[in-house]
This record gives C-alpha cells, sequence and structure tokens, in this order.
C-alpha cells in the first residue's frame, strides 16, 4: 500500500519536514498540518488512510482531535507522543488509537509502524476466508461479527462501531473461537510484533472491547480472561 495518503499534524516544522521526507521517499502521498485548523480543513476532502496526529498542538489538543476522528470513522491513527509516558501512551490507546511512537522517534521503527498499520488497515478491509460464507461469520451471544464486511451487530441489526485495532482484535479472537489465545499469538495476528511485560496496549483494546460488547470486566459473558495464557472468545450465551 506504497501509494496510500497520510495526512500529518504536527506543528513542529523540523519534524514536519523529517516525516514528508522519510514517507514520501516510500511512495506514500504525504500532506501537513501545522494545526489543528488547518487540519480540519483538509481533511475531509483528502480522505487519507492514516493519519499521524501528534499530541501537544499550538489550537488543542492531539487526544481532542482523536475523539473526534473515532466519532465520525476508523480510519487508522498513529500518536506522536514528545515525553513518551506510559500515561501519554494509555490515554491515545483508549481514545482509540491504533499505535503511538515517542519522540525522538527512529527513522526505521516509523517506517515499520507505518507499513504495519497501513497492511493491516488493507487486510481487514479485504479479509474473506477461503471457504464458505459461514466461515466469513461469526456468532457469540447476542452479537454476530461479519468478517468481510467488517461489521459488527448486536441483536441482528444495532450497529457497533469499532476501530481498525479493536476489529483486528475481535476478529483474531473470533477465527478461534472458544479457544484461548496468548498475548504473543494476539500481537502477531493484530500488529505483528512480540508482547513484552511492559506492553499495555492488548490490555487497552481489550478493555475498550469488553464496554462495546457491555462485558463486566470482572466477570465477563464474552470476551474472558484465561489466566497464565491470554483471551478467548466464547461462544456462550
Amino acid at each position: 500500500m506504497t501509494d496510500a495518503t497520510i495526512l500529518v499534524l504536527e506543528d513542529d516544522p523540523d519534524i514536519r519536514g523529517i516525516l514528508t521526507q522519510l514517507l514520501r521517499r516510500q511512495n506514500y502521498v504525504v500532506h501537513v498540518a501545522a494545526s489543528v485548523r488547518e487540519f480540519d480543513g483538509v481533511r475531509v476532502p483528502l480522505q487519507p488512510d492514516l493519519f499521524i496526529l501528534d499530541v501537544g498542538l499550538p489550537d488543542g489538543d492531539g487526544f481532542d482531535v482523536l475523539r473526534r476522528l473515532r466519532e465520525e470513522g476508523d480510519t487508522p491513527v498513529i500518536m506522536l507522543t514528545g515525553a513518551d509516558t506510559e500515561v501519554d501512551r494509555v490515554l491515545g490507546l483508549e481514545f482509540g488509537a491504533d499505535d503511538y511512537i515517542g519522540k525522538p522517534f527512529s527513522h526505521r521503527e516509523m517506517l515499520a509502524r507505518v507499513r504495519n498499520i497501513l497492511r493491516r488497515s488493507q487486510m481487514v478491509q479485504r479479509v474473506a476466508l477461503a471457504e464458505g460464507q459461514d466461515e466469513r461469520i461469526v456468532v457469540f451471544g447476542p452479537f454476530t461479527l461479519f468478517l468481510e464486511q467488517r461489521r459488527l451487530a448486536r441483536n441482528g441489526s444495532e450497529e457497533v462501531v469499532l476501530t481498525s485495532g479493536e476489529f483486528a482484535l475481535l476478529s483474531a479472537l473470533a477465527k478461534s473461537l472458544n479457544r484461548p489465545l496468548t498475548r504473543d499469538q494476539i500481537l502477531d495476528a493484530t500488529q505483528n510484533r512480540e508482547w513484552s511485560p511492559f506492553d499495555r496496549s492488548i490490555d487497552v483494546l481489550i478493555g475498550r472491547l469488553r464496554r462495546k460488547l457491555g462485558d463486566d470486566p470482572r466477570n465477563p459473558r464474552h470476551l474472558k480472561t484465561v489466566r497464565g495464557i491470554g483471551y478467548v472468545l466464547t461462544s456462550s450465551e
């Protein structure tokens, strides 16, 4: 997906320049904005495939921008955090970011994160299993997950809006319905990287999904923790 369109919201001109050159060398179509006002003026007509958002901005907050984007759709978002603190990372994931990276950043790491998210987004959009129609639909409790259309419905018709990261996690668990997956397996399926003891991204996504599924985190009905292993999606009511 090297012809993907990326919109960068970053007020630091040096970082904007670095990102523009770095991404354009990989044949991405890159547009930049230095403020929230400028960003809002170009994002709708551009319809980018990926947003890269700075947290600290001269006329707003990157987290507020992220919340608005999530209310409108599920285009992937990478957050840039100046301090790269755990608080910023967790907040970004809680608000619906697909990934985060601290400044200053490694050029190789930035490109790897961008490639991974765009690849995952493309796979989610085109997901189609090899066999029959029934295998492209997973039913658990009152929910129906349509893998091909990347939709989740409650009670047959009520739409449950998922971000691309949430859908990737839920579809990975749904394809192993009633069989637990380890954190390593989940990260490999959704983000193409290994889990570390300090990585809370999966736990944050699990928490977001449980809220959307109406699961009590202390006694979840659908998305359960398997102690010492990871998580499992169950088909029971």
